[in-house]
C-alpha cells in the first residue's frame, strides 16, 4: 500500500477540491453532472490538484477540472467580485425553457439500492424538479440571487455554484460544449488517491445528508482534513479501514457500519459480555470448554490490558454510549480467518491462565449466549416468550398464553414477532412514532426540512392477552426493536426491565466508496411519540437491572429473575393496562 505524507499546501488543495466535489455532485443540476462517474472524477481530480503551488493556481485548476461538468462554475479569491456568467442564460430565441434543480428526499444519488435489491428503500430518492418559464419574461428577470451557492473553500477562495439552471429538451444550458472525457482508472485502496477519494465521497454524503448533527457533538468540518491525512499515510489495509471506521464512529450512529467485502470475518469460539467494567466469558463452544468457563474474566488481550484494548477499539465503533460496549465486544470477536488471539483470563478463584483462541467460526455460526426455550412456563402462570421466534410459532402458543397470569417478553436482540405480540396486548389500534425524511435543495443541510412518513398502524388481534407483562431490554435493542418499544412505552403495555436501549432508529441508507468499501448509516430522523429526542437517548427501563459476573458464573438470567419479581409484586393478570 502506497503511503504518502501530505504537505500543508497539498492538503489544502485536496480539501478544497473535495468540498467542491460534493456540492457539484448533489446540488448542481447540469446534464453533464448527472451523467458523471463521480468515483473516477474524484480520484483523477485529487491526483491533479495535489501539486498546485498556491491559492491563485488552485482557483484556476479547480475551474479547469470541474467546468466540463459545471460550465457555469466560478472559483475566485474571496475579495474578487463575482458576476453571473452570461452563458448560464439561453439566447432569447430559445423557447420551451424550464428551470431545473435537485430535490433530495434523503440521499438518493449514489445509493447502493440498485446493487442490493434486498436493501431497497423507497423513502430515499433524489430527483430533478422542473418549473416552466413564462415565455413573456426575460431570463435575467427570472433568475434569483439565491440560486447561486457561495462555498467558502480553503486558500481564501469562494466557489460560486448555480443550484438552478435553465434547460430544455436537449439538456441544461450552456449547450453544445465538449463532453467530459471518460476516465477508466483502476480503483484500488493501494493507491493513495483512491483512499482520499473514499474520504471525499464519505465526508460529503454525511455533510449534506446526515440528519443528526443537531444532537451529535462533532466538529465535522475538521474531520475532512484529518481523515485525508490519515488515509494518505495509511500503510496497511487494516489501518486504512480504521480511518473510515473512525469517521463513521464520530457520527454516533448505531446503524453506522463499514463493510469491506474483500475481508470475510470469522468469530472466536466464544461469547463475552461487558459486566462490572470487565469483560467476562459468557458462553464457550465445546472445543474450548476445558480451558474457558462462563464467568472467567478476561484480563489481557494479546498481552495488553483489556481496558486499553477496549478504549482503542471504541474509537472505531459508532453508536451511543449504551450501545458501544456491545459494539466493542463484537469488533474484538471478529477477525480474519485463522487469526490468533492470546487471552489471559482469571478464574473465580483468582487463578490466571493464558489461553490461545482462533478466529475460526464462520459468522453465520456465531456463538450465542444460551437463553431459555422460546416459550417456557417459568413458574405456575408465568411464561417467558423470546420474540425472536416467528409469527407462526407465536400464534401457535396463543392458547397457552391465554391462561397466563404474567408474561415476560424478551426484546434483547432483533425480534421477529414483536408486532404480532403487541397486537394481542391491545384493545384498540396503536401507531408508531414520528419518522421524518430530510428534504434538501441546498448544500450543507441549509434550510433542511422534513417530510413525515405515514405512521405504522397496529390494529388489535384476538385473543387479547390480559396477563400482566414485562419486557426485557438492554443496550443492544435498537432500530425496529425500538419502534416496538416506543409503542410499548407510549401505550403503557407493561414494565420495561433491563438497561437503556441503543437510541438508534430510522431506515438505513448506504453508499459504496471508490475502493469498494460500503457504508451503512441512518438516513432519516425519528422522534418519540411525544416529539422528544430519541437518537442517542433510547428508552429507559422502568426497572433497571445490571448483570453481574456472579450471575454469569451461576448461569442465571438476572433480567428474567427480576422480571418474575416485578410480575409477582405487581399482581398477576390485573387487567390494568391502558390499551
Amino acid at each position: 500500500m502506497e503511503s504518502i505524507q501530505l504537505e500543508a499546501q497539498e492538503l489544502q488543495n485536496i480539501e478544497a477540491f473535495c468540498r467542491l466535489l460534493g456540492i457539484l455532485r448533489y446540488f448542481h443540476p447540469s446534464t453533464a453532472a448527472t451523467k458523471a462517474d463521480w468515483n473516477q472524477m474524484a480520484v483523477s481530480g485529487i491526483q491533479t490538484i495535489k501539486s498546485v503551488a498556491n491559492s491563485q493556481e488552485l482557483a484556476i485548476q479547480l475551474e479547469q477540472l470541474l467546468q466540463p461538468i459545471a460550465p457555469t462554475l466560478r472559483v475566485l479569491p474571496k475579495q474578487e467580485p463575482y458576476t453571473i456568467p452570461q452563458i448560464l442564460f439561453p439566447s432569447c430565441r430559445q423557447r420551451a425553457i424550464k428551470t431545473v434543480r435537485w430535490k433530495h428526499l434523503g440521499m438518493g444519488t449514489g445509493s447502493i439500492f440498485q446493487g442490493w435489491r434486498w436493501f431497497f428503500n423507497p423513502f430515499y430518492k433524489s430527483q430533478k424538479e422542473y418549473t416552466n418559464v413564462p415565455s413573456h419574461r426575460s431570463f435575467n428577470d427570472i433568475f434569483l440571487e439565491d440560486w447561486i451557492w457561495q462555498a467558502t473553500l480553503p486558500g481564501n477562495l469562494v466557489a460560486y455554484v448555480p443550484l438552478v439552471l435553465f434547460t430544455n429538451f436537449w439538456g441544461t444550458f450552456p449547450q453544445g460544449l465538449a463532453k467530459p472525457p471518460k476516465l477508466k482508472l483502476k480503483l484500488t485502496p493501494d493507491d493513495w488517491a483512491v483512499r482520499l477519494a473514499d474520504v471525499a465521497i464519505a465526508w460529503n454524503a454525511f455533510q449534506h445528508f446526515y440528519p443528526y448533527f443537531d444532537v451529535v457533538s462533532v466538529d465535522w468540518q475538521n474531520v475532512l482534513p484529518e481523515a485525508l491525512q490519515s488515509a494518505a499515510t495509511s500503510s496497511s489495509p487494516s489501518a486504512y479501514l480504521n480511518v473510515i471506521k473512525r469517521m463513521v464512529a464520530l457520527l454516533q450512529d448505531g446503524h453506522g457500519q463499514v463493510i469491506d467485502k474483500s475481508i470475510l470475518p470469522y468469530c472466536l469460539p466464544l461469547t463475552w459480555v461487558w459486566i462490572e467494567n470487565q469483560i467476562a466469558i459468557a458462553h464457550v463452544l465445546p472445543e474450548q470448554r476445558e480451558v474457558l468457563h462462563p464467568g472467567d474474566v478476561v484480563v489481557t488481550i494479546d498481552n495488553r490490558p483489556v481496558a486499553e484494548v477496549a478504549a482503542e477499539t471504541e474509537q472505531f465503533c459508532s453508536g451511543s454510549p449504551q450501545l458501544k460496549p456491545f459494539s466493542v465486544l463484537m469488533e474484538l470477536l471478529l477477525g480474519e480467518q485463522n487469526a490468533i488471539r492470546q487471552l489471559t483470563v482469571r478464574s473465580p478463584e483468582g487463578e490466571l491462565r493464558d489461553i490461545t483462541v482462533v478466529h475460526e467460526v464462520p459468522v453465520t455460526q456465531m456463538p450465542q449466549e444460551p437463553r431459555l426455550q422460546d416459550i417456557s412456563e417459568l413458574k405456575p402462570g408465568i411464561f417467558y416468550v423470546n420474540l425472536e421466534l416467528s409469527n407462526s410459532r407465536f400464534s401457535q402458543a396463543l392458547q397457552r398464553l391465554q391462561q397466563a397470569q404474567g408474561i415476560i417478553f424478551d426484546l434483547r436482540g432483533y425480534p421477529r414477532s414483536a408486532a404480532r405480540a403487541i397486537q394481542h396486548l391491545i384493545q384498540e389500534s396503536v401507531e408508531s412514532a414520528q419518522w421524518l425524511v430530510p428534504i434538501l435543495y441546498k448544500p450543507d443541510r441549509k434550510d433542511m426540512s422534513f417530510e413525515e412518513l405515514k405512521r405504522w398502524q397496529l390494529p388489535p388481534r384476538s385473543p387479547y392477552l390480559k396477563a400482566n407483562r414485562v419486557f426485557l431490554v438492554d443496550g443492544r435493542a435498537m432500530s425496529q426493536t425500538e419502534t416496538w418499544l416506543g409503542i410499548i412505552d407510549r401505550y403503557k403495555l407493561g414494565d420495561i426491565v433491563g438497561s437503556t436501549t441503543a437510541g438508534t432508529n430510522g431506515n438505513m441508507n448506504g453508499f459504496r466508496l471508490p475502493s469498494g468499501i460500503t457504508i451503512l448509516w441512518t438516513g432519516m430522523k425519528v422522534y418519540k411519540h411525544d416529539g422528544s429526542q430519541h437518537h442517542l437517548v433510547g428508552f429507559q427501563p422502568t426497572v433497571a437491572v445490571s448483570r453481574t459476573i456472579q450471575g454469569v458464573r451461576d448461569r442465571k438470567d438476572e433480567l428474567v429473575e427480576r422480571a418474575i419479581e416485578v410480575l409477582q409484586s405487581n399482581g398477576l393478570a390485573n387487567g390494568g393496562h391502558r390499551c
